[in-house]
């Protein structure tokens, strides 16, 4: 589980990173400003999700 914890927060920050990049880049192409805050919010759900996997793995005695 603490695998996946990783590989959670590494996605979800490489995912915020990206939009960050895209969004300094300029404006988006087509109907994409319409849904663009979809990525960063579910980036964000991954990141939460894969701390608190770390954090519940790391309680084990």
């Amino acid at each position: 589980m603490k695998v996946l914890g990783i590989v959670l927060v590494l996605l979800g920050s490489l995912a915020l990173g990206f939009y960050a990049f895209r969004y300094l880049g300029g404006t988006p192409a087509g109907g994409e400003a319409a849904a663009g805050w979809a990525s960063p919010v579910v980036a964000g759900i991954v990141v939460v999700g894969g701390l608190l996997i770390l954090a519940g793995t790391g309680r084990r005695e």
